[in-house]
This record gives structure tokens, C-alpha cells and sequence, in this order.
């Protein structure tokens, strides 16, 4: 039944998507994350949804009259230039086999950052984009909330098999990264009942959290947390609530979690934790090998483990965006993909300080600044994740680029709707007719 019912919202999604192409973002967006086929059991489960889409969309975006190319900004040349790079870590790449097919992975969702740029660029577009990024993982909040309660936070809480986000860190670090968007649309969502529906979910992202026993996760929990209660117009009763929620949270939370958050402060003695530090100093091994190009795609193998790690035997997973970068495409990666998040960040700043300054742009404002909010989030749980090649955290650099020029779009509107100063009072006296007048 979940079969049918897949291919039937994709069927409809599809004919959509011929006569409005942004239609297909939307689309593209919901496999991306919420990954439904990985829900069913049959035909469903292996069929290649995601070309499908992104060929009709191509197709429907060529014969259409929309913009065929994206903006020339800082980000998109910055974007450009990182993936151009991958592909020459790839070249020569040292587990060459494995790094081609993420290579292929990698690239077409870098290729649908630049689509998403040059469509999602009206209010409309982006609420609708923010919409389905928030319900396919709120999905996973809600349901992991529920899992967590039901067994007393005894089963951990993971993801979609065959996903970026299968980990049970990975996830935790996906669903705090989207809790800023809830927020943005319980400021913009006028009907009562959506906003609280909405707070729930906040609080199911929470509990949902918890149940991933990720540390990473709630690092990141605690950098949102604090984030919203300074971007926040009522810092007063966010704090509030944000105090409130992680009460419950600690008068709650299973004995087992706490004995897992403990391990921060005692890492020496937790053999996860060592791990990641053991990869970690194979990524700088490795880097200070091949500084220019890395090792490639999929470079964390037990094989070069032997080789770059100080504790050959000890293979670990990279378990940070930074770390992983560095080891598979240098310093010259590393400094690419930091230059794409600060470059990102300052461009939000710009857009906030546009927006704040045109009437009927209020919306930009707080999603801008909750995508920084995102951001950071993603930036902090990162340290210790893997995502560095998630979806999310380039489309919300896609979400900032398309405030942007929505901004400038309503400031261009603005301008030219404002009719042109009358002559003053004191310059028509001025004028000869007056004088005759005033002579008379």
C-alpha cells in the first residue's frame, strides 16, 4: 500500500512539475530528506525516484519561461569552485572505486543547489521550500519522539536505511538543524492551531534527540537553544521555554543517557571517543601527505588506517564535517567548504540588514536569520558529525541567496512605485508664473 501510495503523490508531483518547474524542487526536496521509498518494502524501495524528478524537472525548467541559469553571486562561484575540486581530489583518489560513486552522489546534489538558486527566489517558492524540509524531517522528530517515550529511551533512534542520515548521529544532528525553520514558520503561520502543532514538533525534535543518544546532537541542541533565545523579538519568554524544555529534559531523561553525555568530560576512557580522535589524526596524517588534494572520496578505510592512523588497528568513521573534508580534499577543500559557510553567513547578514529596512519583507528577515540560526547549529554538531555532504546545509544557503534577491526585487518594486517629488513649495514661489503673481 505504501508502494502505491509513493508513486502516486510522485505521479502527481510530477505532472505539476511539467507546467511549473519549481513544483519539482518541492518534490526533489521530499525524497531528499524524508526518503519515503526507504519506508516501503517492494518496487518502491529500489525505484530511482530521484532521476526520475530531476529529469522531468530539467526538462519542464528548459521549455519554460523561467531563469535557465543561477545567480552570479559569491556563493554560487564559491559552490562552483568547491565541487570543481572535488572532482580533481577524485582523480587521484586513493580508493578510486569507491570515490567515483560518491563522486556521482556528491555532484548531482551540489547540481540541484544551483537549480534550487535560480527557482527558489519568491516568498512563495521559499515558504513552500521551508515547508517540506520541516514536515519530511519533522516525520523523523515525531516519530523518534514517539519511539523514545514508548520504550523509555532504552532503543536508540535512527534513520532512514541507505540515507545521510541512517546514523543515529547524523540525525540528531538533522532534526536540531530544521528546528529553527519550525520556528520561522510558527512566526509567519497566522491560524492557531498549525503554530501549535508546530510546538509540538519543536518538543518532539527534542525528545527525538535524546533518543538518538548523540552527544554531537545535543551540543547542537544547546548552540540552537541559545541562538533562538538571542534572536528572538521576545528573549524574555524564550528563554523561558528553552529553560523549561530542558528541565523536563533532565528530570526525564533515562539514567543510560545521562551515563552516554557523561562521557564528554571523560573521553579517554570511552572508546567512541577515541576512535574519533584516531580518525581525526588520520585526517591530518593523511592531509600533511597529500596537502593539495587529499585522498579522495571514501579516503576512511582500514586499509590506509594502517598506514595514516596512530592506532592502525582503531578504524573509525571521520565523525566531523571538518576532519572529513580535510582528509579527502586537503587543505585546499577544507578552505573552500569554510569559505562557502562564512561567505554564507555574511551574505545573511547583508540580506537581514536589506530587509529589515523594506516595508513587506519582514518574512526574509526571520527566515534569513533563522537559517543563520540553522547554520550554526550545523556548524557546532558538525564538528563531531559526518554531514558534510547533507542536502540541508547548502540549501539553506540556497534559501539565503533567494531571500536576497527577493529583497532586492521588492526594493527595486518599491523604488519605482514611489512617484517622483512634486516641485517644493519654496522652489514653485520660485517659478516665473509665481513671481508675476506675487508681483501682482
Amino acid at each position: 500500500m505504501r508502494d502505491y501510495a509513493v508513486f502516486a503523490v510522485t505521479a502527481i508531483g510530477l505532472l505539476f512539475t511539467l507546467r511549473k518547474p519549481w513544483i519539482g524542487v518541492l518534490l526533489y526536496a521530499w525524497f531528499a530528506y524524508m526518503n519515503p521509498h526507504r519506508l516501503c518494502y517492494y518496487r518502491a524501495y529500489y525505484f530511482p525516484f530521484t532521476m526520475v524528478i530531476v529529469s522531468v524537472l530539467l526538462i519542464s525548467l528548459l521549455i519554460s519561461r523561467e531563469r535557465k541559469w543561477p545567480p552570479l553571486t559569491r556563493e554560487s562561484v564559491l559552490l562552483v569552485a568547491f565541487s570543481c575540486w572535488m572532482t580533481l581530489s577524485t582523480l587521484t583518489a586513493l580508493n578510486a572505486d569507491a570515490a567515483w560513486g560518491q563522486w556521482n552522489q556528491v555532484m548531482k546534489i551540489m547540481f540541484m543547489v544551483l537549480v534550487i538558486m535560480t527557482m527558489m527566489t519568491t516568498r512563495l517558492r521559499l515558504n513552500s521550500f521551508v515547508w517540506v524540509i520541516v514536515l519530511s524531517l519533522g516525520y523523523y522528530a515525531a516519530r523518534g519522539a514517539f519511539s523514545t517515550i514508548r520504550t523509555g529511551g532504552n532503543n536508540r533512534v535512527y534513520g532512514p536505511d541507505f540515507s545521510f542520515i541512517a546514523d543515529n548521529n547524523d540525525l540528531a544532528l538533522a532534526i536540531v538543524t530544521v528546528v529553527p525553520l519550525i520556528m520561522y514558520l510558527v512566526a509567519i503561520t497566522p491560524r492557531r492551531w498549525v503554530r501549535f502543532g508546530l510546538l509540538a514538533l519543536v518538543c518532539c525534535s527534542v525528545v527525538a534527540v535524546i533518543g538518538t543518544y548523540s552527544r554531537a546532537g545535543m551540543l547542537a541542541l544547546l548552540c540552537v537553544s541559545l541562538m533562538l533565545c538571542w534572536k528572538s523579538k521576545h528573549r524574555i519568554r524564550t528563554t523561558a521555554a528553552v529553560v523549561v524544555l530542558l528541565g523536563l529534559v533532565y528530570a526525564y531523561a533515562p539514567s543510560a543517557w545521562f551515563d552516554r553525555m557523561q562521557t564528554v568530560g571523560t573521553y579517554e576512557q570511552d572508546n567512541s571517543a577515541m576512535g574519533r580522535i584516531n580518525a581525526w589524526h588520520f585526517a591530518v596524517n593523511l592531509a600533511a601527505d597529500r596537502p593539495i588534494n587529499g585522498g579522495g572520496f571514501e579516503a576512511f578505510t582500514p586499509a590506509l588506517f594502517e598506514r595514516y592512523a596512530p592506532d592502525p588497528g582503531n578504524f573509525h568513521a571521520a565523525h566531523s564535517i571538518y576532519f572529513k573534508v580535510l582528509g579527502e580534499h586537503g587543505y585546499v577543500g577544507l578552505f573552500l567548504f569554510l569559505a562557502l559557510g562564512i561567505s554564507t553567513w555574511w551574505t545573511a547578514r547583508r540580506v537581514r540588514k536589506e530587509a529589515r529596512s523594506i516595508e513587506g519583507a519582514e518574512w526574509a528577515y526571520h527566515l534569513v536569520g533563522m537559517a543563520q540560526v540553522a547554520l550554526a547549529g550545523y556548524a557546532v554538531g558538525g564538528a563531531f558529525g559526518n554531514l558534510c555532504y547533507f542536502d540541508l546545509p547548502y540549501h539553506l544557503m540556497a534559501i539565503i541567496s533567494g531571500c536576497g534577491i527577493a529583497v532586492r526585487r521588492m526594493a527595486a518594486q518599491a523604488a519605482a512605485a514611489t512617484p517622483e517629488l512634486e516641485d517644493s513649495p519654496a522652489e514653485t514661489l520660485l517659478q516665473p508664473e509665481s513671481m508675476s503673481v506675487l508681483t501682482t
